[in-house]
This record gives C-alpha cells, sequence and structure tokens, in this order.
C-alpha cells in the first residue's frame, strides 16, 4: 500500500525495438536498431516500483511491439496486481495472436490496465479482426484508445473509424504526421483546409496545439521531477525526456557559433547533472523546486505527462494518454462516463 496520496506518474522506454509491422510513415527510427531491452534490470524495476511509496501511473514506452515480449507481459501483469499502482498502460498494434494476448489478459489486473491500440490499416491485413479485438477488450474492462495517424490522405477514414469506435464507447486519438511523406515534411506541411479538419477530430484542443500547431511548452509550470519522472532503458531515471537527451536542444545555430568537443561536453553536463537517480536502486526522493519548461518542445510523452496546465484544465485516467476537460457540463458527463479518472 503506498504511504503517500501523491500521484506518481513515469514514462519508462524500455527499448524493446522489435516490431511485426513494417509502417512506412514509422517515425520510430529506434526500430532500426538492436534489441537493448534488459529482461534482469525490467525485472529490478518493476520490484522497485512495487516498493515505491507514491500512487504509480506508468507509461511503458516500448518502441517495438509489446505482445511479442514474454518478459513485458509477465512484468506488466505483476505489477498491475500491486496495492500501489493506480494503472499501468503500453502501446500495442493488435496484430499478435489473440491466444497470446488471451494468456496475458488471464494473469492481469485488467481494472488497472490501460492500451493504447495503433490502427496501421494500411499495412495490415484482418482490418475486421483489429475492430474485433478492440471490442472484446473495452469489454473486458481494459481502459483502451485508438490511435491512428492523422495522413492527409487518409481523411475519410478518419471520420469512419471515430464514428465506428465513437459508437463503442472507445477513445479515437489521432497522432500528427510527423517527418517524411510523399516529399513533404509533416506537421508542418498541413494545408490550413487540413488543419481544420483536424481541429474537428483531434481528441483534445490541448494535443492539437501541441502536436499539430507545435506550440511550445517553454515558460509553462512543469512536474519534471516533481509529479513526473522519466526513466531510460539503462534504468537511468531523469526529470524529463529532453533532460536525458539535451542534445535533441542544441540546435544548429547554436552548434555552428561552438567546437563540437564543447557541445559534447555541454550535453554530457547537462546529463549528469538532470540525472537523481537509477531504477536498480528504486525511486529517489522527488525534486521539490518549482519548474518552468526551458525547452522548444516536450518529450514527456504525448505532451501531456509532467506540464502543470494539463491538470488545471483536464482530468487525467490511468491511461495517461486519455485526458478529459474539466466542463461542469451534462453533455460532457455523459460524453466520459466511462472514463475512470485517476482520484
Amino acid at each position: 500500500m503506498a504511504e503517500s496520496d501523491k500521484i506518481l506518474k513515469i514514462r519508462w522506454q524500455v527499448r524493446y525495438t522489435k516490431c511485426n509491422l513494417k509502417c512506412p510513415y514509422c517515425i520510430a527510427v529506434w526500430t532500426k536498431r538492436k534489441v537493448e531491452f534488459n529482461p534482469t534490470l525490467f525485472n529490478s524495476g518493476i520490484d522497485a516500483l512495487k516498493k515505491c511509496k507514491h500512487r504509480v501511473v506508468l507509461r511503458i514506452g516500448v518502441e517495438g511491439e509489446f505482445f511479442l515480449s514474454e518478459e513485458l507481459q509477465n512484468g506488466v501483469a505483476e505489477l498491475s496486481k500491486s496495492d500501489n499502482v493506480i494503472g499501468v498502460s503500453f502501446s500495442t498494434n493488435l496484430q499478435s495472436d489473440w491466444e497470446v494476448m488471451k494468456r496475458f489478459f488471464e494473469k492481469t489486473n485488467l481494472q488497472k490496465l490501460g492500451m493504447g491500440c495503433t490502427l496501421h490499416d494500411t499495412v495490415i491485413e484482418d482490418l475486421e479482426g483489429f475492430f474485433e479485438k478492440a471490442k472484446r477488450i473495452n469489454d473486458m474492462g481494459v481502459l483502451i484508445y485508438i490511435g491512428y495517424v492523422a495522413i492527409p490522405d487518409r481523411f475519410e477514414k478518419i471520420k469512419e473509424y471515430k464514428k465506428r469506435f465513437d459508437d463503442i464507447g472507445v477513445p479515437f486519438i489521432l497522432n500528427e504526421l510527423n517527418g517524411n511523406y510523399n516529399g513533404k515534411i509533416y506537421p508542418k506541411s498541413y494545408t490550413e483546409k487540413e488543419k481544420e479538419f483536424l481541429r474537428e477530430y483531434f481528441f483534445s484542443h490541448h494535443y492539437y496545439r501541441m502536436l499539430v500547431e507545435r506550440d511550445s511548452p517553454i515558460g509553462k509550470a512543469c512536474g519534471a521531477g516533481e509529479d513526473y519522472i522519466y526513466i531510460d532503458h539503462k534504468g537511468d531515471i531523469y526529470r524529463c525526456g529532453v533532460d536525458k537527451n539535451p542534445e535533441w536542444k542544441i540546435g544548429e545555430k547554436v552548434a555552428f557559433r561552438i567546437s563540437k568537443q564543447w557541445a559534447e561536453n555541454l550535453v554530457k553536463r547537462r546529463i549528469e547533472k538532470s540525472k537523481i537517480g537509477n531504477i536498480s536502486k528504486g525511486i529517489p526522493e522527488l525534486c521539490s523546486d518549482f519548474r518552468v519548461c526551458p525547452y522548444k518542445t516536450c518529450a514527456c510523452g504525448n505532451e501531456v505527462q509532467a506540464m502543470k496546465c494539463v491538470d488545471i484544465n483536464f482530468y487525467r485516467t490511468r491511461t495517461l494518454r486519455i485526458i478529459y476537460p474539466k466542463l461542469n457540463s451534462e453533455e460532457y458527463e455523459k460524453k466520459y462516463k466511462n472514463l475512470r479518472r485517476i482520484q
């Protein structure tokens, strides 16, 4: 049982980069790397999270396909039964055999489980099978959402799929198209007409502003290190993902003005300063200093896990990707009645 009422949101990138699909628009460059997942470290981390004095909501960044790893399935199942855990979630493309999934569900506390089910309709063979699995999982009590990449030439499908999932009470969450597609760089290449469409169909205005319009989190109150931590595949714990990878944010203009060695030393110092522990030694004492985001873009997990403005304007659920507005109206209460917020 948790000693504290504090809810600690965690994103843990485990670098299990094995996948069973090859999507042409995939931005997961890590799938081209070798699998660096460490089962021993992962199991040690699961034990540490079970002993954490705070209430835990964990998002596992698999970086590949969850249902290809027996170790990941066993760890999540074990963690779901811990009294201090509110929820544990991950993403899957639902392309594994149903019997594999069924065995996982049978050993897991489904009332604490969250799943992001990514629909890749341009590459999967059995589209109806995907819909059937999603409905079965939702009916079992798992808090799921469907993730779909907003490819411009698939907008008509977005309308169709959203209605279909609305009918069974499953959130349909768009991801922005990110990177090179048909010779254009997205999301900046979305036309105004396409943006107007996305504003209507994105799951929340917050997601639209952060992921499509690329609003900057600079200066916004942030709970990184206080309400949220980031764990990398080596088990090192950081306040946030950009603290862990500051080289992402040095930028070309700065790099042109400084020597390569100076830049490398800067990165090294920033990484050393921002690391606050390792999961093998348990969850460290959290930070208490007030922090505003110093970065141009957010890497805390779909732009929502650490930003305090989200907690002001939205309810959270045990699947951190699913948030819904704090609006006192019967319409919204009815619309979101199936989403169980964390208390």
